[in-house]
């Protein structure tokens, strides 16, 4: 039977700690929403933003999705001809957004304000939001990286304000009410918690009539979220998802204590594209992204992912064949270990740096991305990486590289999801495997078996 495996390694970066939303000064929280101006009447369209701290890690417990549903009915349509407004719920911030042409600046700006100060929050757009977050919530692939990935990341953040889904948890979305997510909204969306950014051919009175208007948001202060820091462990466990799929999924990693605005950041970005450049241990090819969010971007392109509070790391492979996810799951492993004990080689770090750089002033042309990059570190209280990064890839020293590898990455202390049909058939050849009479310690001290429903609940 022919193999195919594909490796997918993400970096989800760790940010320096948001200060504490509750200690804003009054004079900061009665001001105008922070701005990121980013002019350029070279483009051919106006990207306004608005960048809240209103993510998934404020919902309050048994309200899980209340933040995703609330920004998802807050941007519904009241007419067919009102622009439309993208949405991007994270961990610790959404964000809403708009593209127009140059002439249409003006109608741009009035979608824009109208969500942030008169959202749509009636019942029709709270049963719209929770239909939206029921149809994410079981509308992975199964069997995928994407799934696979997504469980892994609440596994690591178990008892934590990460550890759900963005979406939420199914059991709690019927509980929403309309009231519920007016107070969350009147709760979060106010001037101190708001970045607002403006990316084009746009005008100095245009901008100011924007933030003029935005003077409507509420001056109180943002409610106080401090995140405490992940449960710890030691040894490897392996949870197996019963999916209905062709093909298996595994997705492995642990939470990661760099800060973005220290050498090993960039350290590690290299590292981890690195090895997903390397060929695969058991057939197949490697693709690479690096960011905080599981689920998948293009390649690199999690560079600008959401910086978060908290980040973890993880390697993952996908479309292994029947029979050979046992020695796939080994190799994944075995490679990584590799990596952490023997590090990068010259040429390694200088083709990889090539690379990233090539991607960074990529991201840096295209005035969304730039936009985002930007407006997510002011709001996080981090560094721009766009700007940032290409100076500190320039620096990066091989020993530095492998030094910080050995630092974050521990190849013993690991979870390890697989989304598989037939879970509990693999996690009986798993322990099966690992026992054999090779002398060798077992492969995981603890093996789990879920299906998926069950972790949508």
């Amino acid at each position: 039977m022919k193999r195919c495996l594909l490796l997918t390694v993400t970096l989800a970066l760790a940010c320096k700690p948001l200060p504490p939303r509750g200690a804003v000064p009054v004079e900061v929280a009665a001001g105008l929403p922070r701005l990121v101006l980013l002019p350029d009447d070279a483009q051919d369209r106006v990207v306004l933003s608005a960048t809240v701290a209103a993510g998934s890690a404020t919902d309050p417990i048994g309200q899980e999705g209340l933040a995703f549903v609330t920004a998802r009915a807050a941007v519904l349509a009241a007419s067919p001809d009102a622009l439309p407004v993208s949405l991007d719920v994270g961990k610790d911030r959404v964000r809403f957004e708009v593209v127009c042409a140059p002439a249409q600046v003006e109608r741009c700006a009035d979608r824009l304000v109208g969500v942030l100060t008169t959202p749509r929050l009636d019942e029709v757009s709270r049963v719209v939001g929770r239909e939206v977050a029921s149809f994410s919530l079981h509308g992975l692939p199964p069997g995928s990286a994407a799934l696979a990935s997504d469980v892994l990341d609440r596994w690591l953040f178990q008892a934590h304000p990460y550890g759900h889904a963005v979406e939420g948890r199914a059991g709690a979305l019927p509980l929403f009410t309309t009231a519920a997510l007016k107070a969350f909204w009147t709760r979060h969306v106010v001037r101190a918690s708001t970045v607002i950014g403006v990316s084009g051919p746009v005008s100095g009175p245009q901008v100011e009539a924007l933030m003029t208007r935005l003077r409507a948001l509420p001056t109180s202060l943002p409610p106080e979220l401090v995140l405490m820091r992940p449960e710890s462990f030691t040894g490897r466990a392996l949870l197996v998802i019963d999916a209905d799929a062709g093909s298996t999924a595994i997705a492995a990693g642990a939470p990661l204590r760099a800060n973005v605005s220290d050498a090993d950041d960039a350290a590690l970005v290299v590292a981890f594209a690195a090895f997903s450049a390397r060929g695969a241990s058991v057939g197949g090819a490697r693709d690479a992204f690096v960011g905080s969010r599981s689920g998948g971007a293009d390649t690199l392109g999690g560079l600008l992912a959401e910086p978060r509070q908290q980040g973890s790391w993880q390697v993952r492979a996908r479309s292994l064949a029947a029979g050979d996810e046992v020695e796939a799951t080994r190799a994944l492993l075995a490679d990584l270990e590799r990596l952490v004990r023997d590090g990068l080689t010259q040429p390694e770090l200088d083709a990889t740096r090539v690379v990233l750089q090539a991607v960074i002033a990529a991201r840096r042309k295209d005035p969304t991305a730039a936009l985002d990059a930007a407006t997510d570190a002011l709001l996080a209280g981090t560094s721009d990486p766009l700007r940032l990064l290409p100076a500190a890839l320039d620096a990066l020293t091989l020993d530095q590289v492998n030094d910080a590898l050995r630092r974050h990455v521990d190849p013993a202390n690991v979870r390890v999801v697989a989304a598989t049909h037939g879970a509990q058939a693999l996690a009986d050849a798993v322990q099966r495997s690992s026992a054999v009479g090779t002398g060798a310690a077992p492969l995981f001290g603890e093996v789990f078996v879920r299906s998926a429903a069950d972790l949508a609940r």
